[in-house]
Protein backbone atom coordinates (compact mmCIF):
# COMPACT_ATOMS: atom_id res chain seq x y z
CA UNK A 1 0.00 0.00 0.00
CA UNK A 2 1.50 3.36 -1.01
CA UNK A 3 1.29 6.63 0.89
CA UNK A 4 -1.72 8.10 -0.92
CA UNK A 5 -3.75 4.91 -0.34
CA UNK A 6 -2.83 4.95 3.37
CA UNK A 7 -3.75 8.61 3.60
CA UNK A 8 -7.15 7.98 2.02
CA UNK A 9 -7.79 4.98 4.25
CA UNK A 10 -6.58 6.37 7.57
CA UNK A 11 -6.73 10.14 7.02
CA UNK A 12 -10.28 10.58 8.33
CA UNK A 13 -9.41 8.77 11.56
CA UNK A 14 -6.32 10.95 11.90
CA UNK A 15 -8.36 14.14 11.54
CA UNK A 16 -10.88 12.89 14.11
CA UNK A 17 -8.06 12.06 16.49
CA UNK A 18 -6.41 15.42 15.85
CA UNK A 19 -9.66 17.25 16.58
CA UNK A 20 -10.03 15.29 19.84
CA UNK A 21 -6.45 16.13 20.84
CA UNK A 22 -7.00 19.74 19.82
CA UNK A 23 -9.73 20.04 22.46
CA UNK A 24 -7.35 18.63 25.09
CA UNK A 25 -4.50 20.91 23.98
CA UNK A 26 -6.75 23.96 24.06
CA UNK A 27 -6.91 23.62 27.85
CA UNK A 28 -3.13 24.14 28.09
CA UNK A 29 -2.02 25.78 24.86
CA UNK A 30 -4.63 27.62 22.81
CA UNK A 31 -1.98 28.76 20.33
CA UNK A 32 -1.07 25.16 19.49
CA UNK A 33 -4.72 24.22 19.05
CA UNK A 34 -5.21 27.14 16.67
CA UNK A 35 -2.06 26.26 14.72
CA UNK A 36 -3.06 22.61 14.32
CA UNK A 37 -6.57 23.54 13.30
CA UNK A 38 -5.33 25.90 10.61
CA UNK A 39 -2.70 23.50 9.28
CA UNK A 40 -4.60 20.24 9.22
CA UNK A 41 -8.30 20.98 9.56
CA UNK A 42 -8.66 23.96 7.24
CA UNK A 43 -9.84 26.29 10.00
CA UNK A 44 -9.37 30.02 9.42
CA UNK A 45 -9.77 33.33 11.18
CA UNK A 46 -12.55 35.21 9.45
CA UNK A 47 -13.03 38.91 9.95
CA UNK A 48 -16.41 40.11 8.81
CA UNK A 49 -16.88 43.70 7.78
CA UNK A 50 -20.11 45.42 7.04
CA UNK A 51 -20.37 48.66 5.15
CA UNK A 52 -22.63 51.18 6.77
CA UNK A 53 -24.80 53.30 4.46
CA UNK A 54 -25.70 56.39 6.47
CA UNK A 55 -28.14 57.67 3.85
CA UNK A 56 -30.33 54.56 4.26
CA UNK A 57 -30.27 54.91 8.04
CA UNK A 58 -31.16 58.60 7.81
CA UNK A 59 -34.05 57.85 5.45
CA UNK A 60 -35.34 55.14 7.79
CA UNK A 61 -35.11 57.45 10.80
CA UNK A 62 -36.94 60.20 8.93
CA UNK A 63 -39.76 57.87 7.85
CA UNK A 64 -40.13 56.55 11.42
CA UNK A 65 -40.25 60.11 12.74
CA UNK A 66 -42.87 61.10 10.17
CA UNK A 67 -45.02 58.07 11.05
CA UNK A 68 -44.79 58.93 14.73
CA UNK A 69 -45.73 62.56 14.09
CA UNK A 70 -48.70 61.51 11.96
CA UNK A 71 -49.97 59.21 14.72
CA UNK A 72 -49.85 61.93 17.38
CA UNK A 73 -52.02 64.96 17.54
CA UNK A 74 -51.26 68.43 18.82
CA UNK A 75 -53.18 67.62 22.02
CA UNK A 76 -50.53 65.06 22.94
CA UNK A 77 -48.02 67.87 23.39
CA UNK A 78 -50.19 70.26 25.41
Amino acid sequence: MNFSECLKKFGANGRISLRRMQFKLAQKSPAMAIFLGKQYLGQTDKVEQSIFDASKVNALNESMLNETLEERSIEDYE
